[in-house]
């Protein structure tokens, strides 16, 4: 790893609060806001979801530009030194993929959240579509626009989805996956806009700073039918600390994109298990879709948001925490992050 990098400001946009501050604070004490939907499950009950309630009167692809913007304006407005000409954005937006993607051209949707700004972003600006590891991904970018562009004093990182469309929840609930009054082995849907700052370590001495990077990919994921071992899991956590150098006891908790399901808890204890080889009486795990519910694509990015905060505020007993984040369709990634 050739240089730090450091997450010195956040926007969100979530069921529970049209910032970062409210949101951080309603996940901190473990609030949510689920709604009954009018789309209702195979058995006739309302399908329950985490709805944002910023301007309810847009729909579909133009209600994500909406919270994309929202959460990047926060972040413009938190740092004055940004110049939207000069900052690359990376945008991070649902696997291609998904059933009932909300978004149908990548490219336009980047162009209406720069209109809804009222600016460009760099040239260097660019779309990833990597589901709940995208997060991961956009921080591996960011640290090498920044390593190899001295010009570059700030990167922004943006996202914007929604797992509530008709489509989305009809294959969920066709796969178990959906918690519903027939399957408690489910999540609860959800959609979010979130946005992060990133500078280099040597630019913010006191701030959040990414220590480590760690990715892989799980050959049984969750709809292979393949039993559970964790090993893409594990992989990902010990890349990720042995980039940072330091040992897994030494991490403070655990805070991942766990919504619900079973196996991705069963995935988080086996990995657990793999890579912590001195004994702790307690190593929490935080989840904080529990609040926001599973917004696909934004999720890590919320998580990073609301450890930035836990930093300023009630700093951990140990200076540095794992985040690790699982894709359904088997990649893996791990975070190390550290509070100067």
């Amino acid at each position: 790893m050739s240089a730090f990098i450091a997450i010195t400001g956040s926007g969100l946009v979530t069921s529970v609060g049209n910032d970062s501050a409210s949101t951080c604070a309603a996940i901190r004490c473990s609030l949510d806001n689920v709604k009954e939907t009018v789309l209702t499950d195979t058995s006739g009950e309302p399908i329950r979801a985490c709805l944002t309630e910023l301007d309810e009167t847009s729909q579909g692809e133009s209600h994500l530009v909406m919270l994309a913007a929202a959460a990047l304006q926060e972040c413009l407005d938190s740092d004055q030194t940004i110049d939207m000409a000069l900052t690359p954005l990376i945008l991070c937006l649902p696997e291609r993929e998904r059933p009932g993607r909300p978004i149908k051209n990548d490219d336009d949707f980047f162009t209406a959240v720069e209109h809804q700004l009222g600016g460009q972003f760099s040239h260097q600006s660019r779309i990833l579509t990597h589901g709940h590891i995208a997060a991961a991904v956009a921080l591996r970018n960011a640290r090498h626009i920044l390593d190899n562009d001295p010009s570059i004093q700030h990167v922004l990182i943006a996202s914007a989805d929604s797992l509530i469309t008709r489509e989305s929840l009809t294959y969920l609930e066709e796969n178990h996956r959906l918690l519903t009054s027939d399957n408690s082995d489910g999540f609860i849907p959800g959609e979010a806009g979130a946005a992060l700052i990133i500078k280099r370590t040597s630019d913010t001495p006191k701030s959040m700073h990414c220590l480590g990077l760690g990715f892989s990919l799980e050959t049984a994921p969750i709809l292979s039918g393949k039993p559970c071992r964790a090993e893409g899991l594990s992989v990902a956590i010990r890349n990720a600390i042995e980039e940072a150098q330091i040992p897994m006891q030494d991490m403070a908790y655990r805070i991942t994109d766990l919504s619900g399901e079973h196996y991705y808890f069963r995935e988080a204890a086996l990995a657990l298990s793999r890579t912590l080889r001195v004994f702790r009486e307690e190593f929490d795990l935080l989840h904080p879709a529990d609040c926001v519910g599973d917004t696909g694509t934004t999720l890590g990015i919320i998580i990073l948001a609301y450890q930035r905060l836990i930093f300023l505020i009630q700093p951990p007993e140990l200076p540095q925490v794992l985040v690790h984040l699982s894709d359904d369709d088997g990649k893996r990634a791990a975070i190390v992050l550290g509070s100067s």
